[in-house]
């Protein structure tokens, strides 16, 4: 018992630790992405795509979201095909940016 009142701010901190650890997000929680359907038509790319709607996600980061929204691979695409895409506002921490509105 001597031994647990010596090291009771030691256990303290563990505990405090462990709590903290199990407390704190792990960095795998769905992002809530604002999306909406967009019809392919021929001659379509996702970069003609991204610069036909209105988000303020850069075209890199709109791909990517748009391939892991539908489930694809690859950014091949075809006519008539439906897209899940990011719209705006994609992603927001209620700040607006020089130039930027809303």
């Amino acid at each position: 018992m001597d031994f647990i009142r010596k090291h009771s701010f030691s256990f303290s901190f563990i505990l405090l630790a462990v709590i903290v650890a199990f407390a704190m997000p792990d960095g795998h929680e769905e992002s809530t992405v604002s999306t909406m359907e967009l019809m392919v038509t021929e001659g379509d790319s996702l970069m003609s795509l991204h610069s036909q709607t209105d988000t303020s996600l850069p075209a890199d980061r709109w791909v990517e979201e748009v391939l892991r929204l539908n489930g694809k691979e690859d950014t091949r695409l075809l006519a008539g095909e439906t897209l899940i895409v990011p719209a705006l506002p994609a992603y927001s921490d209620g700040i607006l940016l020089a130039g930027e509105d809303k």
